[in-house]
């Protein structure tokens, strides 16, 4: 899709407009983590060396861009730059960009003790950091519960173990994203919360991305009647190793919360095997105190033993939910040079529909979770090209 002209801006340091240095920007989001980016870079106007040469601080960056008459905003800082040619009239290089919650997060390092459900940990701990600054939303509430005691370990660090510990009340893990077109906002949601997030059409029916090759006629000027195409479909991977992560546990079918497909597969009950024992070790009951609440059926007082909130990581309902995240990773579907879909975010439920012949269907049609999302922009004549691929993952016996 071709952008219109002037229809993508890039401002550095609130107020400088570096557009016409860019050559490519390269945005990615993932349901595994924070957005990331590339911006190759051809400077003739000394920015460079006036900017990244004076100011001894993260670089703040507003991309913008004009499509299908919406405006999408995001916001950067510069992390570094990387392979630049020095040549006399100019100097070629790529920028890269993380957004402020990652910066922040790898910045502050904690030393406290939390109580309270997963999803009240992370809050406190995202308040904590970045107080005002980046905006959290908690898709699904968590039922792990307990103590945190925070060894004064990287905030970024300390936010991970939670949510790899995670489960909701339908035992299925949870991630924590953030999608290009919400400026900043970051999502903690699980596993089954995202089967059900389906993004909509116009019409309100689950978007479909289908198979299509953009001919001349269905163009026209704006390729609207395109959006959501694409004629370039792989599967990357389809239960590649199975034999040894059948016997690693990774995958079973006795356990399916997440149901996206509709194949006819009957799921047959199987106990899931590992090489090597777990071994648990019992965590010091002195690290957690013996608390009072008024919870009992009449608002009686219940005494009751703290727990570490990660004390049953190895219960099998938790095992089984680590290894659903596990097995929905297994069947990847691969789609490029999509026309863009406005607004389309990771961690949503879309069909794809890659159509059938009189000798063959496709079993890859059906409903996913997009897993992550790489929104390109290229130079072209004065314009932009821009263009999304994705990556589709659905748990499938």
């Amino acid at each position: 899709m071709r952008l219109e002209r002037d229809a993508l801006e890039v401002i550095a340091l609130i107020d400088t407009n570096i557009s016409d240095l860019v050559q490519s920007i390269t945005l990615y989001e993932s349901i595994d983590g924070y957005l990331q980016g590339t911006i190759q870079i051809i400077d003739g106007t000394n920015f460079y060396d006036e900017i990244f040469g004076t100011y001894d601080r993260m670089i703040p960056l507003e991309i913008s861009y004009k499509y299908a008459d919406e405006i999408i905003r995001t916001y950067f800082a510069v992390d570094g730059i990387s392979d630049m040619k020095i040549k006399k009239s100019q100097k070629e290089y790529t920028m890269h960009l993380i957004t402020s919650a990652e910066s922040a997060l790898k910045l502050i390092n904690i030393n406290e003790v939390y109580y309270g459900t997963s999803d009240e940990i992370i809050s406190s701990l995202w308040k904590q950091c970045l107080g005002g600054g980046s905006t959290l939303v908690i898709n699904t509430q968590a039922v792990t519960k307990g103590k945190y005691i925070v060894p004064n370990i990287p905030a970024i660090n300390a936010v991970d173990n939670v949510v790899n510990a995670a489960v909701d009340k339908d035992h299925t893990g949870f991630y924590l994203f953030q999608r290009m077109n919400e400026t900043g906002t970051t999502h903690l949601s699980s596993l089954m919360s995202m089967s059900k997030d389906f993004f909509k059409d116009n019409n309100g029916d689950i978007f479909e991305i289908s198979n299509k090759i953009a001919s001349t006629k269905d163009s026209k000027e704006k390729d609207v009647f395109n959006i959501g195409t694409s004629n370039k479909f792989t599967i990357e991977q389809y239960k590649i190793n199975h034999t040894d992560k059948l016997a690693a546990g990774f995958w079973g079918n006795n356990i399916n919360h997440v149901r996206l497909d509709q194949t006819k597969v009957e799921k047959h009950e199987s106990i899931e095997k590992t090489f090597s024992e777990i071994t648990q070790y019992k965590i010091s009951d002195k690290l957690y105190d013996v608390l009072t609440e008024s919870r009992g059926p009449h608002g009686e007082p219940v005494r009751y033993q703290q727990k570490s909130l990660f004390s049953t990581i190895y219960d099998s309902t938790d095992v089984l939910s680590v290894n659903l995240k596990r097995r929905m990773n297994e069947n990847q579907l691969k789609i490029d040079d999509i026309t863009p879909i406005p607004f389309i975010g990771v961690g949503k439920n879309i069909r794809v529909a890659i159509g059938s012949s009189n000798k063959s269907i496709s079993q890859a049609d059906g409903n996913y979770i997009i897993a992550d999302i790489n929104h390109s922009f290229i130079r072209n004549s004065g314009r932009f090209d821009y263009n999304q691929s994705m990556t589709l993952i659905r748990e499938m016996a």
